[in-house]
């Protein structure tokens, strides 16, 4: 039987609402589902059902300056945009048309590039990632640039590519992390100069899921060399990180996608000693060949002295007693 698709509006006018009051609301809203749960006092989201449709959507409906709008389509299970809706109500979905599959509730139109951030800002990632401007002034234009899009024959242009991962900052992974939250709201109202994320935060982006299976699983005694070299070294740590947990319950590790393959998960006992090399062992002295020689024949006469110094002794014995 077809599952009812559910659908959650969400509401936020960007020039008279509150940015910290609509990411609040947001993540309430994420947190309340059939099966709602916390761990250290971090709400875990509804189960995952990807790559299928989620059991409820959230609308997003964005208003900018004049009459800007646009919405986006977020799924509930993981907050991924799928999708944004242009101020005459076309809907376009991130995918390629010739391989992926729609879920968007209405017909939409593939943008020929996907969620990932690789997809959305080029082969060098993290470097482009650094550069993108979360300010509202930013978010504002990215907001018109959603409203009036039409699709180009050859698909989505870079400059707005750039505009939905900018809004995947602000609004998904803000809903997700605390520090990418409070990069943005401390920055928001700012004018005369760009807030960015920072290197660590860009980690963090690719480790939110295996951040927030180390905490649903208490730890365990083994700790993810990833999260180490992201600087997160406990649970305390990660807990700094994270608002919202993406829902792990079925999966041994998160399977989320990645600007690039993941290197392999390799682990190390938690907050074990490091290992302390041993010293080298001293170099050990092997005679050269022509010493080897010389050995030898002193070893030969020192036999042969002992052998007659014994024989004439005990002819010498004999020779008495006679």
């Amino acid at each position: 039987m077809e599952r009812t698709v559910v659908v959650e509006n969400v509401d936020y006018n960007i020039m008279t609402s509150n940015y910290s009051d609509f990411i609040i609301d947001l993540q309430s809203r994420l947190a309340e589902h059939p099966e709602q749960a916390n761990f250290h006092g971090r709400p875990v989201l509804a189960r995952q059902c990807h790559p299928k449709q989620p059991a409820r959507w959230l609308y997003i409906n964005l208003v900018g300056e004049n009459n800007d709008r646009a919405t986006l389509a977020v799924r509930d299970d993981n907050v991924y945009l799928i999708g944004f809706r242009n101020l005459n109500g076309k809907w376009f979905h991130l995918g390629f048309s010739l391989r992926s599959v729609p879920i968007l509730p209405e017909p939409s139109t593939f943008l020929e590039c996907d969620v990932t951030y690789r997809s959305l800002l080029g082969g060098n990632v993290k470097d482009v990632l650094v550069r993108v401007d979360v300010r509202k002034i930013s978010v504002i234009h990215a907001v018109h640039r959603l409203s009036g899009y039409a699709q180009r024959r050859c698909g989505v242009d870079g400059a707005t590519k750039r505009d939905l991962a900018r809004l995947i900052v602000v609004i998904c992974e803000s809903a997700r992390m605390a520090a990418h939250y409070n990069t943005v709201n401390d920055g928001w109202l700012i004018r005369n100069r760009q807030i960015r994320l920072d290197l660590w935060h860009v980690d963090y982006l690719w480790n939110w899921g295996l951040m927030s299976w180390v905490v649903q699983q208490q730890g365990g005694k083994m700790w993810p060399i990833r999260l180490i070299n992201s600087g997160i070294n406990s649970i305390s740590e990660a807990l700094a990180v994270l608002q919202l947990l993406l829902n792990t319950a079925r999966r041994p590790l998160p399977d989320l996608p990645r600007a690039s393959p993941p290197p392999p998960v390799l682990y190390l006992p938690r907050q074990a000693a490091p290992a302390v090399p041993c010293p080298p062992a001293p170099p050990l002295w092997l005679p050269s060949p022509s010493s080897y020689s010389i050995s030898y024949g002193a070893a030969v006469i020192a036999v042969t002295c002992a052998v007659l110094s014994c024989v004439l002794r005990r002819r010498k014995d004999s020779c008495s007693i006679n």
